[in-house]
């Protein structure tokens, strides 16, 4: 394998690169059941969105965690 420039890259690396740019092993809906807001709602909304996408649920179940943690 070979990283930018044409070096070559460790298996480690390669695998290091691919969990920071895709959320690693960790457990998407988990994240999503922790999430709180702490900041603004802005912030909030986008963590949300990312999450949501990642845990593959539909829009209801969403919701629900939407209202339930936002505290809306």
């Amino acid at each position: 394998m070979k990283g930018v420039g044409n070096e070559r890259v460790t298996w480690g690396d390669y695998l290091e690169g691919l969990c920071a740019r895709f959320g690693g092993q960790k457990d998407p809906l988990k994240e999503l059941m922790e999430l709180r807001q702490v900041g603004n709602l802005e912030t909030y909304i986008q963590d949300f969105d990312v999450l949501w996408n990642r845990a593959d649920i539909s829009d209801k179940q969403a919701l629900v965690f939407f209202c339930r943690w936002s505290g809306g």
